[in-house]
C-alpha cells in the first residue's frame, strides 16, 4: 500500500530543488496554508517531482494512455482528506490516485484475473510503493473484488476527461482551472501594466456517448474496508490468467540487453530477453519470471533492486 513517512533526505531533496509542497499518496506535507479540500477538484498536471529518489514527470494530456500493471486500493486512513488536486477523498466514491496522469482523468480499470471491469475519477497522485500503477479507493477495489487480496493485475485505459485531447489544456498560462459542469473555467492572469483578472473557457469537454465518461456516483451500501493493520498488504493467491515478470530494462543495443542479461542471470534463472516494439522502433528487454502471484513478484523485484537494477520494475503480461 502507500508510504506513510518521508525520511528527511527527501524533504531536503525538495527544498533544494525549490519545491514547495512534497506529496505522497493522497498528499501528506502540504504547505500550512493548503486550503481544505473541496467537493468539486481543480484540473491539475503538475511539475516533474522526486519521491524516494524517483522523478515522475506528469503527463499534459491522457489520450491514448494504456498501461497493464499492479493495482492496489486505500480506504478510510485517507478518507475525508486533501486528494492531490484538492477534492476530498471519499473511500465510496470511484476514485483513484496515479503517479503522472493529468487531473481529473476519466479511467476504465480491468481485473485481469477475473475481467471486472470499473470506471473511475483519477484526482490524486500515488501510489508510490515500487511495483504499483494505480492505487484505486475502497469502493472502485470492492468492484473489482480486490480488497481481501490487497492487490490486483489491472488494465488502465483512460477514457476521458478535460485533458483527453492532443496537447492537453492549455495550462500555464492561466491560473487555478478549474471544471464547472462541463467547462474548463480559470483566470486568465492580469496583464501587464493593467491589474485586471478575466474568466475564460478554456474549452468544453463534450463526453463521447460510446464511452463512459463520468465516474458511477458514491456507492451507499458497501461495509466498512478492514482496518489498515487487518489488511492483505500483498497478494498470495496464485495468478491463473496473467504473467508478472521483474523487467530491469529495455535496450536497443543487442550487447547492452545481452550484459544485463547475464548479469539478471546470476540472480534469477528465468532471466531472458525477448524482443517488442515502441514507438515504432525494435527493443529488447531484459526480465526474468513469471512468478506465481503478485506476492512472490514483489519479493522478486525488492530482490532485483538489492542487486544492484535502480531501474527494475513490475511488467504484466496476459
Amino acid at each position: 500500500m502507500r508510504s506513510y513517512l518521508l525520511p528527511l533526505t527527501l524533504i531536503a531533496s525538495y527544498l533544494v530543488a525549490g519545491c514547495t509542497q512534497v506529496q505522497v499518496g493522497s498528499h501528506l506535507l502540504k504547505k500550512a496554508d493548503a486550503p481544505t479540500c473541496v467537493a468539486e477538484g481543480h484540473l491539475k498536471v503538475g511539475n516533474p517531482y522526486i519521491v524516494d529518489g524517483i522523478r515522475y514527470s506528469p503527463q499534459k494530456e491522457s489520450l491514448d494512455y494504456s498501461e497493464k500493471g499492479i493495482a492496489s486500493w486505500y480506504g478510510e486512513d485517507f478518507h475525508s482528506k486533501p486528494s492531490a488536486n484538492g477534492e476530498c477523498y471519499n473511500m465510496y466514491a470511484f476514485t483513484a490516485a496515479h503517479k503522472t496522469l493529468p487531473l481529473p482523468t476519466i479511467a476504465r480499470v480491468t481485473n485481469l484475473e477475473n475481467g471486472k471491469s470499473v470506471v473511475v475519477k483519477i484526482n490524486d497522485r500515488g501510489p508510490f510503493v515500487r511495483g504499483r500503477i494505480i492505487d484505486l479507493s475502497y469502493a472502485a477495489a470492492q468492484s473489482l473484488d480486490m480488497v481481501r487480496y490487497g492487490t490486483a493485475p489491472v488494465q488502465v485505459e483512460a477514457i476521458g476527461g478535460p485533458h483527453h485531447v492532443a496537447g492537453g489544456y492549455r495550462g500555464g498560462y492561466y491560473k487555478a482551472p478549474q471544471l464547472v459542469g462541463n467547462d474548463i473555467r480559470a483566470e486568465r492572469l492580469p496583464s501587464v501594466g493593467t491589474g485586471s483578472v478575466e474568466e475564460e473557457t478554456l474549452g468544453t469537454f463534450t463526453p463521447q456517448p460510446h464511452l463512459a465518461q463520468a465516474a458511477p456516483p458514491p456507492a451507499t451500501s458497501l461495509p466498512k474496508p478492514p482496518p489498515f493493520e487487518k489488511r492483505v498488504v500483498t497478494n498470495t493467491k496464485p495468478l491463473n490468467k496473467t504473467f508478472v515478470y521483474v523487467q530491469v530494462g529495455a535496450y536497443s543495443s543487442q550487447t547492452n540487453a545481452t550484459a544485463q542479461m547475464q548479469k539478471l542471470s546470476e540472480t534469477f534463472d528465468t532471466a531472458a530477453l525477448s524482443q517488442f516494439e515502441a514507438g515504432g522502433q525494435s527493443l529488447l528487454r531484459v526480465r526474468a519470471g513469471p512468478f506465481h502471484s503478485v506476492a512472490d513478484a514483489d519479493a522478486a523485484l525488492q530482490k532485483a533492486l538489492e542487486a544492484g537494477f535502480p531501474e527494475a520494475q513490475l511488467k504484466v503480461d496476459d
